[in-house]
């Protein structure tokens, strides 16, 4: 290998980047960076039916190819309404790179930190 990665895909990628004097300072701040990214949680939309307030109104569509002329339409009673929820990160980026918890990564870079520190 010559030189630091473009990419560091997972956590053996660090290890032995850790391993490797000269690139253990910018893998250990790639650790840093890693755990700093808050994704815990991620948001996601569902779809639930409400009460159409306009329901029962008429309104009229413009014609198309199978009708001549515009026609006469009525609100449904029920409308699909969007909302979000959060919900906990089945795939935070941390799991991605190969660590169990955010634990085991926070214990490496504090491992790490004091062997270079050599406190």
């Amino acid at each position: 290998m010559r030189g630091y990665p473009k990419h560091v895909a997972t956590k053996t990628d660090f290890d032995n980047l850790l391993k490797m004097p000269e690139h253990k300072k910018q893998a250990l701040a790639d650790l840093k960076r890693l755990q700093a990214i808050d994704d815990a949680l991620i948001t996601k939309v569902l779809t639930r039916s409400v009460p159409n307030p306009k329901a029962g109104e008429e309104y009229t569509a413009p014609g198309n190819d199978i009708t001549e002329g515009p026609i006469t339409l009525i609100e449904p009673d029920m409308i699909d309404e969007d909302y979000e929820v959060e919900i906990a990160n089945p795939s935070p980026s941390w799991k991605q790179q190969g660590f169990a918890t955010k634990k085991e990564l926070d214990d490496l870079i504090t491992a790490k930190e004091v062997a270079i520190d050599g406190k």
